[in-house]
């Protein structure tokens, strides 16, 4: 018999409780440094996409601009279905849009980082739904009228939770291929 077999046959060990919960630790903070590695390798990328997004949004007309983003669904509160797999990825780019957003030295508004949200989930196959919406009467003076956001799932990949400030105009869809 070898020092790994037990009396429940080949292949079987026994790990102590102690002995798992560091195995585990371990592999979480591996996993956390290798979100970490992609998080500051996308950063150059998605600096270059924001600052063309942001020409984008200011030489290019919406409607012309919003043919671009997928199908419109019109004013629908629609959020596509995702797997976990799609949600951590949402997830990872929303995280390095909104990092690189404030280290701009241009002024990354919700539109522009909608666009790039777009722009990388569409190329990650990952499905989303950019919302834009009205809000009435601003509550605060500096307060924006219009707002975009980028759902997947559960996951606001940009804007965050633009469904409890804002009504609902339009929405246009994209589902995993």
């Amino acid at each position: 018999r070898h020092s790994w077999q037990t009396s429940r046959g080949p292949g079987w060990s026994t790990i102590s409780p102690e002995r798992s919960r560091v195995r585990m630790l371990r592999r979480r903070q591996a996993i956390a440094a290798v979100r970490l590695l992609v998080l500051i390798a996308l950063a150059p990328f998605v600096f270059i996409g924001l600052g063309l997004a942001r020409a984008a949004v200011l030489l290019v007309p919406v409607p012309r601009l919003s043919r671009r983003f997928g199908q419109s669904m019109g004013a629908v509160a629609l959020v596509p279905l995702a797997t976990p797999s799609d949600a951590r990825t949402a997830t990872l780019v929303g995280r390095v849009i909104r990092a690189v957003a404030l280290r701009a030295p241009w002024e990354s508004n919700c539109l522009a980082q909608a666009v790039l949200a777009r722009a990388l989930l569409g190329l990650l196959r990952v499905p989303y739904a950019l919302h834009l919406g009205l809000r009435s009467s601003p509550a605060v003076a500096d307060d924006p009228i219009a707002h975009a956001w980028v759902a997947c799932g559960r996951v606001f990949v940009t804007g965050g939770n633009g469904f409890a400030n804002y009504e609902e105009r339009g929405v246009e869809f994209k589902r995993a291929v």
